[in-house]
């Protein structure tokens, strides 16, 4: 790279606004090189990461320099014009000293006679300077100026900047005018290694940035993804793309986990491996490839995949179809049934109606809001492979879901995230529906089945949610009551298309209850006259959340048996469809019970002699034989699910 200069300079210097003269020492002579003129601005370019420092790194800062001036690294700028300096390295630490003048500028402007500052354009957050004039409270703006500054933080930096501005008023070193004025005496002396490009090319000043950020404190795999992407193609599109798709994903997360790199990560898999010359490329999480031949180029493992891709066309269009399945998803979770723009991505000649539609709608929503974000692949799979297409699907294409939803409820069940390869391998597949029903049925092998006889407990996670759990639950029993695998193809059962939709649909018909181990984790029991509330241990109590401890029954059955022991439940249960048949709708429901008959027969044959022999007895059983019988339980209801399918 051509026209490089470098020298040390002072930060009074360079921040202050008015004419710097640059120089350069050689021997015992200063040349001048060129100058920072007045009015200039800094501008933080579209491809630089968000504001990223913490607390911890603003305070190790100024710590720093409340003590003496400091020499504070390098600041790499590109000189676009006389008055316009695009800033490859340093934005972080340019922004935050700026908040630092405002700061004591705002708080003591009367004490102290503060300079004047240049000014700094942030590309992604244009009306930053408003905030930051406004010391980064908006809630009192007149609404069109607070409306102009929400729409312009297009990256959701508000907040953190607003973090690290609240700081000051905690901070000693700010505390009074004199600490203040001791504080910029010392920021104004300390320097910093000043290099400047003065190339303006668009895409020199990309990769100087890759190459100094790589070479250092390494970029985060968003920032050196977008890097590459930017240093690729320069035109407007595929920056206004982007900006989309972070306005887009930012959304998603509000509602789902589903983050910028994975949803990068999962569209190249879904999208990459149709290509013919991209199908023997391998990448990692970090989107370095394995050493490869692409068109007869060979290409070094730990390059980035899109260097290797070299294809404007394919990553634009791909930004283009992330940023439409996003707008999808985001109108199925914010819909409580489908709306006229989910309608439409049906045709109309494959007669699909409104149930089916809404059983669709009702599959996505529930893979997307799980934690789990591995199996969200297969949802990204089906909308752009099915709900992409108008014209040409059927009805067929549109029931590939139940294959999706088969295999990503079945992936959690007995899976972790380590183990993505398998569903990487389905995605990539031209066939990947027929994949997807062959990944599925081979986890009901038997050898399979024996692996996971703890599936019980390590699917258990403390930081998971409840509401995860019972979600994966209903899902599993989706499957046990309405699924049937015939002739590779997943299917709802005969005639059960309004029975599946209410039971997906219908909270109050079908709730959630808590059957082995209560919510609470307490439980009561009942000898003659007399209640005892009893409280497992802690490793107990954790298998309330297990994928295998609900059954689905009305609000008012579930309201009834409160927080019975597991006999107690049993036997209110059989009372009651003694008198009312038809009172547990739910199939799954219903093998759950009759499942805990056989392997909970401690539980369902208490003695009722005596509290004490009964609590006695309980606690034998939770503290010898609890986990090994849940295993088993668990094993035993897995094998129902494979019978069910025809997998037995």
């Amino acid at each position: 790279m051509s026209n490089i200069f470098g020298t040390i300079l002072s930060i009074g210097d360079f921040l202050k606004n008015e004419t710097a003269q640059v120089t350069i020492v050689r021997g015992d002579e200063s040349h001048a090189v060129f100058y920072l003129a007045k009015d200039r601005k800094y501008i933080i370019p579209d491809y630089q990461r968000e504001i990223r420092w913490q607390k911890e790194n603003l305070i190790e800062l100024m710590s720093d320099i409340s003590h003496r001036d400091r020499f504070l690294g390098n600041i790499i700028l590109n000189k676009r014009s006389p008055l316009e300096y695009e800033v490859i390295d340093g934005q972080q630490r340019i922004t935050v000293l700026l908040m630092i003048i405002y700061y004591i500028r705002n708080r003591f402007s009367q004490e102290l006679d503060i300079f004047d500052t240049c000014n700094l354009e942030i590309a992604n957050f244009d009306k930053f300077n408003i905030l930051i004039e406004n010391n980064f409270t908006i809630d009192n703006l007149n609404p069109d100026i607070k409306a102009l500054i929400e729409d312009s933080d297009v990256f959701n930096q508000r907040q953190q900047y607003h973090k690290l501005w609240s700081q000051f008023e905690h901070l000693d070193m700010l505390r009074t005018p004199d600490d203040c004025d001791a504080f910029l005496s010392n920021l104004k002396r300390s320097q910093f290694n000043l290099i400047v490009n003065t190339n303006d090319t668009a895409n020199d000043s990309i990769n100087y940035f890759l190459d100094v950020n790589l070479k250092g404190v390494k970029l985060d795999t968003e920032d050196e993804f977008k890097g590459y992407l930017f240093s690729q193609d320069s035109n407007q599109t595929i920056r206004d793309e982007w900006k989309n798709f972070k306005i887009l994903s930012f959304k998603l997360n509000e509602i789902s986990e589903y983050s910028t790199t994975k949803l990068l990560e999962h569209y190249l898999y879904c999208s990459l491996f149709k290509i013919d010359k991209y199908r023997s490329v391998q990448f990692r999480e970090d989107f370095s490839i394995y050493e490869v031949k692409i068109e007869g180029v060979k290409h070094y493992e730990g390059e980035h995949i899109i260097k290797a891709i070299r294809n404007n066309a394919f990553m634009i269009q791909s930004l283009k179809n992330i940023n439409k399945f996003l707008s999808i998803v985001l109108d199925i979770l914010n819909s409580e049934s489908p709306s006229q723009s989910f309608k439409g991505l049906f045709n109309p000649n494959a007669n699909v109606d409104h149930v089916e539609k809404s059983i669709i709608h009702n599959f996505i929503k529930k893979i997307m809001r799980d934690s789990n974000v591995v199996p969200k692949i297969l949802i990204m799979k089906y909308v752009t492979e099915v709900l992409f297409r108008y014209t040409d699907n059927t009805k067929k294409d549109y029931r590939k879901i139940y294959g999706a939803y088969l295999l990503a409820v079945i992936f959690t069940v007995f899976e972790s995230d380590k183990s993505i390869k398998k569903v990487l391998g389905v995605v990539k597949d031209s066939d990947w529906y027929t994949k997807a029903v062959d990944q599925s049925k081979s986890y009901f092998s038997r050898s399979k089945i024996s692996k996971t006889r703890i599936t019980a407990q390590y699917k258990i996670e403390d930081f998971d949610s409840p509401e995860n759990y019972m979600f994966r639950c209903k899902s599993l029993a989706t499957i046990y009551n309405y699924f049937e695998i015939n002739a590779n193809t997943v299917r709802i059962v005969n005639g059960k298309m309004n029975e599946l939709k209410a039971y997906i649909s219908e909270s109050e018909r079908f709730s959630d209850e808590h059957f082995i181990i209560n919510k609470s984790g307490k439980y009561s029991i009942t000898i003659g006259d007399t209640i005892v509330t009893h409280y497992p241990s802690t490793e107990i109590k954790k298998y309330a959340n297990s994928i295998f401890n609900f059954i689905f029954i009305t609000r008012e059955l579930n309201e009834n048996l409160g927080i019975h022991i597991l006999s107690e439940k049993i036997h209110f249960l059989d009372e009651i469809i003694v008198d009312h048949p038809g009172s547990i709708e739910c199939e799954f429901s219903k093998m759950i019970i009759e499942r805990c008959r056989i392997n909970f027969s401690e539980l369902t044959l208490l003695p009722t002699e005596t509290v004490n022999e009964a609590e006695q007895r309980l606690n034998t059983f939770y503290q010898d034989n609890f986990i090994q019988s849940f295993s088993e339980y668990a094993l035993g209801v897995i094998n129902k699910i494979a019978e069910k399918l025809g997998l037995s």
